[in-house]
Protein backbone atom coordinates (compact mmCIF):
# COMPACT_ATOMS: atom_id res chain seq x y z
CA UNK A 1 0.00 0.00 0.00
CA UNK A 2 0.80 3.69 -0.73
CA UNK A 3 0.01 6.22 1.72
CA UNK A 4 -1.18 9.27 -0.26
CA UNK A 5 -0.57 13.13 1.56
CA UNK A 6 -3.90 14.39 3.52
CA UNK A 7 -6.76 15.34 0.61
CA UNK A 8 -6.01 18.77 1.28
CA UNK A 9 -2.28 18.64 0.48
CA UNK A 10 -1.51 20.14 -2.85
CA UNK A 11 0.27 16.95 -3.51
CA UNK A 12 -1.91 14.82 -3.25
CA UNK A 13 -3.76 14.94 -6.66
CA UNK A 14 -0.61 14.63 -8.53
CA UNK A 15 0.64 11.66 -6.55
CA UNK A 16 -2.87 10.10 -6.67
CA UNK A 17 -2.42 10.20 -10.39
CA UNK A 18 0.56 8.87 -10.64
CA UNK A 19 -0.44 5.87 -8.15
CA UNK A 20 -3.35 5.33 -10.73
CA UNK A 21 -1.07 5.12 -13.48
CA UNK A 22 1.22 2.75 -11.90
CA UNK A 23 -1.22 0.26 -10.73
CA UNK A 24 -4.09 0.28 -12.91
CA UNK A 25 -7.36 -1.41 -11.50
CA UNK A 26 -7.65 -4.92 -12.26
CA UNK A 27 -10.20 -5.34 -14.95
CA UNK A 28 -11.59 -8.80 -15.69
CA UNK A 29 -12.23 -10.21 -19.88
CA UNK A 30 -15.52 -9.83 -20.48
CA UNK A 31 -17.13 -13.31 -20.26
CA UNK A 32 -14.78 -14.61 -18.76
CA UNK A 33 -14.56 -16.83 -15.96
CA UNK A 34 -13.11 -14.77 -13.40
CA UNK A 35 -16.12 -12.45 -14.45
CA UNK A 36 -18.37 -14.79 -13.45
CA UNK A 37 -16.82 -15.37 -10.19
CA UNK A 38 -16.83 -11.81 -9.39
CA UNK A 39 -20.65 -11.86 -10.20
CA UNK A 40 -21.49 -14.70 -7.87
CA UNK A 41 -19.16 -13.34 -5.02
CA UNK A 42 -21.13 -10.32 -5.63
CA UNK A 43 -24.59 -11.90 -5.43
CA UNK A 44 -27.39 -12.97 -3.30
CA UNK A 45 -27.07 -16.30 -3.18
CA UNK A 46 -23.29 -16.15 -2.37
CA UNK A 47 -24.39 -13.72 0.68
CA UNK A 48 -26.61 -16.26 2.37
CA UNK A 49 -24.42 -18.63 2.86
CA UNK A 50 -23.10 -19.95 6.26
CA UNK A 51 -19.71 -18.17 6.91
CA UNK A 52 -17.74 -22.02 6.77
CA UNK A 53 -19.19 -22.46 3.31
CA UNK A 54 -18.61 -18.78 2.21
CA UNK A 55 -14.76 -19.12 3.25
CA UNK A 56 -14.63 -23.09 1.61
CA UNK A 57 -15.87 -21.53 -1.82
CA UNK A 58 -14.31 -18.57 -1.72
CA UNK A 59 -10.99 -20.72 -1.80
CA UNK A 60 -11.85 -22.84 -4.24
CA UNK A 61 -12.85 -19.96 -6.60
CA UNK A 62 -9.72 -18.61 -6.25
CA UNK A 63 -8.06 -21.66 -7.61
CA UNK A 64 -10.38 -21.50 -10.32
CA UNK A 65 -9.51 -17.64 -10.90
CA UNK A 66 -5.86 -18.57 -10.88
CA UNK A 67 -5.74 -21.12 -13.35
CA UNK A 68 -8.93 -20.78 -15.60
CA UNK A 69 -9.98 -17.46 -15.14
CA UNK A 70 -9.32 -15.71 -18.69
CA UNK A 71 -11.21 -18.72 -20.42
CA UNK A 72 -14.61 -17.91 -21.74
CA UNK A 73 -17.12 -19.31 -19.40
CA UNK A 74 -19.59 -20.04 -22.33
CA UNK A 75 -17.15 -22.24 -24.02
CA UNK A 76 -16.53 -24.29 -21.22
CA UNK A 77 -17.73 -28.06 -21.77
CA UNK A 78 -18.63 -31.40 -20.45
CA UNK A 79 -15.11 -33.00 -21.68
CA UNK A 80 -13.19 -29.38 -20.37
CA UNK A 81 -14.42 -30.01 -17.02
CA UNK A 82 -13.36 -33.25 -16.98
CA UNK A 83 -9.66 -32.25 -18.66
CA UNK A 84 -9.97 -29.88 -15.32
CA UNK A 85 -10.75 -32.48 -12.54
CA UNK A 86 -8.17 -35.08 -14.16
CA UNK A 87 -5.15 -32.71 -13.92
CA UNK A 88 -5.84 -32.96 -10.06
CA UNK A 89 -6.24 -36.40 -10.08
CA UNK A 90 -3.27 -36.92 -7.55
CA UNK A 91 -5.29 -34.68 -4.83
CA UNK A 92 -8.91 -36.34 -5.67
CA UNK A 93 -10.31 -34.39 -2.84
CA UNK A 94 -9.33 -31.25 -4.41
CA UNK A 95 -10.43 -32.23 -7.58
CA UNK A 96 -13.77 -32.85 -6.37
CA UNK A 97 -14.09 -29.85 -4.26
CA UNK A 98 -12.85 -27.68 -7.43
CA UNK A 99 -15.59 -29.12 -9.67
CA UNK A 100 -18.34 -28.96 -7.03
CA UNK A 101 -17.37 -24.85 -7.09
CA UNK A 102 -17.77 -24.90 -10.76
CA UNK A 103 -20.79 -26.60 -10.53
CA UNK A 104 -22.34 -23.85 -8.29
CA UNK A 105 -20.97 -20.99 -10.29
CA UNK A 106 -22.31 -22.44 -13.39
CA UNK A 107 -26.02 -23.10 -11.54
CA UNK A 108 -25.69 -19.61 -10.69
CA UNK A 109 -24.97 -18.79 -14.82
CA UNK A 110 -27.96 -20.93 -15.49
CA UNK A 111 -29.95 -19.27 -13.22
CA UNK A 112 -29.04 -15.89 -14.22
CA UNK A 113 -29.77 -16.87 -18.19
CA UNK A 114 -25.49 -16.40 -18.90
CA UNK A 115 -25.47 -20.12 -20.46
CA UNK A 116 -28.05 -22.46 -21.29
CA UNK A 117 -26.60 -25.38 -19.07
CA UNK A 118 -24.15 -26.43 -16.20
CA UNK A 119 -21.24 -28.55 -17.91
CA UNK A 120 -20.21 -29.93 -14.19
CA UNK A 121 -23.96 -31.72 -14.27
CA UNK A 122 -23.03 -35.44 -13.22
CA UNK A 123 -19.25 -35.15 -13.13
CA UNK A 124 -18.02 -38.61 -11.52
CA UNK A 125 -15.68 -37.92 -8.34
CA UNK A 126 -12.48 -39.27 -8.02
CA UNK A 127 -12.12 -39.64 -4.45
CA UNK A 128 -13.31 -43.48 -3.13
CA UNK A 129 -13.00 -42.94 0.77
CA UNK A 130 -13.58 -39.34 1.51
CA UNK A 131 -17.10 -39.47 1.91
CA UNK A 132 -17.89 -43.02 1.82
CA UNK A 133 -19.99 -44.71 4.66
CA UNK A 134 -17.68 -46.80 7.26
CA UNK A 135 -17.97 -50.30 7.01
CA UNK A 136 -18.42 -52.11 10.44
CA UNK A 137 -15.02 -53.30 10.68
CA UNK A 138 -13.60 -50.01 10.60
CA UNK A 139 -15.93 -48.60 12.91
CA UNK A 140 -14.87 -51.71 15.10
CA UNK A 141 -11.35 -50.99 15.19
CA UNK A 142 -11.53 -47.07 15.70
CA UNK A 143 -13.96 -47.63 18.64
CA UNK A 144 -11.40 -49.93 20.04
CA UNK A 145 -8.47 -47.72 19.97
CA UNK A 146 -10.24 -44.37 20.10
CA UNK A 147 -10.08 -42.43 23.49
CA UNK A 148 -13.40 -42.07 25.43
CA UNK A 149 -13.54 -38.75 23.62
CA UNK A 150 -13.16 -39.87 20.53
CA UNK A 151 -15.34 -42.74 20.57
CA UNK A 152 -17.53 -40.27 21.71
CA UNK A 153 -17.05 -37.68 18.97
CA UNK A 154 -17.63 -40.90 16.60
CA UNK A 155 -20.98 -42.09 17.95
CA UNK A 156 -22.31 -38.48 18.26
CA UNK A 157 -21.61 -38.31 14.13
CA UNK A 158 -22.91 -41.72 13.79
CA UNK A 159 -26.30 -41.58 15.80
CA UNK A 160 -27.12 -37.49 15.00
CA UNK A 161 -25.89 -37.88 11.55
CA UNK A 162 -25.58 -33.72 11.65
CA UNK A 163 -22.16 -32.06 10.16
CA UNK A 164 -18.96 -31.70 12.31
CA UNK A 165 -19.65 -27.45 12.79
CA UNK A 166 -22.99 -28.57 14.51
CA UNK A 167 -21.63 -31.65 16.89
CA UNK A 168 -18.78 -29.00 17.68
CA UNK A 169 -21.68 -27.00 19.12
CA UNK A 170 -23.69 -29.57 21.04
CA UNK A 171 -24.24 -29.18 24.83
CA UNK A 172 -25.82 -31.09 27.56
CA UNK A 173 -28.21 -28.55 28.21
CA UNK A 174 -29.56 -29.65 24.50
CA UNK A 175 -30.80 -33.20 25.83
CA UNK A 176 -34.48 -32.98 26.93
CA UNK A 177 -36.26 -36.27 27.42
CA UNK A 178 -33.85 -38.24 25.16
CA UNK A 179 -33.70 -35.73 22.62
CA UNK A 180 -31.14 -33.18 22.16
CA UNK A 181 -31.91 -29.85 19.81
CA UNK A 182 -29.90 -29.01 17.59
CA UNK A 183 -30.03 -25.39 15.58
CA UNK A 184 -28.24 -26.28 12.35
CA UNK A 185 -25.38 -23.83 11.35
CA UNK A 186 -25.75 -23.79 7.61
CA UNK A 187 -29.33 -24.30 7.45
CA UNK A 188 -30.26 -22.11 10.58
CA UNK A 189 -33.35 -24.62 11.14
CA UNK A 190 -33.86 -26.27 14.84
CA UNK A 191 -34.34 -30.22 14.48
CA UNK A 192 -34.91 -32.79 17.41
CA UNK A 193 -32.96 -35.71 17.17
CA UNK A 194 -34.06 -38.69 19.64
CA UNK A 195 -30.86 -39.97 21.31
CA UNK A 196 -30.37 -43.47 20.15
CA UNK A 197 -29.62 -46.23 22.94
CA UNK A 198 -25.78 -46.81 22.20
CA UNK A 199 -25.08 -43.03 22.04
CA UNK A 200 -26.62 -42.49 25.80
CA UNK A 201 -24.23 -45.32 26.90
CA UNK A 202 -21.27 -43.60 25.35
CA UNK A 203 -22.34 -40.23 26.51
CA UNK A 204 -22.32 -42.29 30.11
CA UNK A 205 -18.51 -43.08 29.89
CA UNK A 206 -17.57 -39.05 29.47
CA UNK A 207 -17.10 -36.94 32.57
CA UNK A 208 -18.88 -33.80 32.28
CA UNK A 209 -16.56 -30.76 33.04
CA UNK A 210 -17.95 -28.97 30.10
CA UNK A 211 -21.50 -27.27 28.85
CA UNK A 212 -20.17 -29.16 26.01
CA UNK A 213 -20.32 -32.73 24.64
CA UNK A 214 -17.24 -33.38 23.22
CA UNK A 215 -14.18 -30.54 24.87
CA UNK A 216 -10.45 -30.96 25.40
CA UNK A 217 -8.03 -30.99 28.56
CA UNK A 218 -8.99 -27.12 28.93
CA UNK A 219 -12.64 -28.31 29.02
CA UNK A 220 -13.59 -25.65 25.84
CA UNK A 221 -15.57 -26.77 22.83
CA UNK A 222 -12.97 -28.86 20.25
CA UNK A 223 -13.20 -27.35 16.76
CA UNK A 224 -13.78 -28.98 13.96
CA UNK A 225 -10.51 -28.98 12.65
CA UNK A 226 -8.77 -30.20 15.51
CA UNK A 227 -11.55 -33.03 15.57
CA UNK A 228 -11.08 -34.13 12.52
CA UNK A 229 -7.03 -34.14 13.22
CA UNK A 230 -7.77 -36.49 15.76
CA UNK A 231 -9.86 -38.51 13.54
CA UNK A 232 -6.75 -38.28 11.28
CA UNK A 233 -4.33 -39.73 13.55
CA UNK A 234 -6.24 -42.86 14.72
CA UNK A 235 -7.11 -43.34 10.75
CA UNK A 236 -3.42 -43.52 10.25
CA UNK A 237 -2.88 -46.05 12.98
CA UNK A 238 -5.39 -48.48 11.74
CA UNK A 239 -4.46 -47.77 8.02
CA UNK A 240 -7.52 -46.67 6.75
CA UNK A 241 -8.84 -43.09 5.18
CA UNK A 242 -12.76 -43.10 6.62
CA UNK A 243 -13.72 -39.33 7.59
CA UNK A 244 -16.80 -37.74 9.56
CA UNK A 245 -18.93 -36.84 6.70
CA UNK A 246 -18.97 -40.66 6.33
CA UNK A 247 -21.08 -41.30 9.73
CA UNK A 248 -23.60 -39.15 7.57
CA UNK A 249 -23.56 -41.56 5.09
CA UNK A 250 -23.95 -44.62 7.54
Amino acid sequence: LHRLPDPGDPRFITEYQKYLEDNPPTRHLPGSIAELCTLYRGSAEFGRLAPSTRRNRLHYLGLIEEKHGKKRYADLTRGKVKEIRDELQDTPGTADHMIMALSVLFSFAVDRELVKQNPCARIERLSTGEYEPWPPEVYEKAIALASPMLALAIDTHLYTGQRISDVCRMQWGHIKDNRIAVTQQKTGKEVWIPLHQDLIARLATVERKSVFLLYNRYGQPFTPDALRERLRLLMSKIGEDYNYHGLRKN
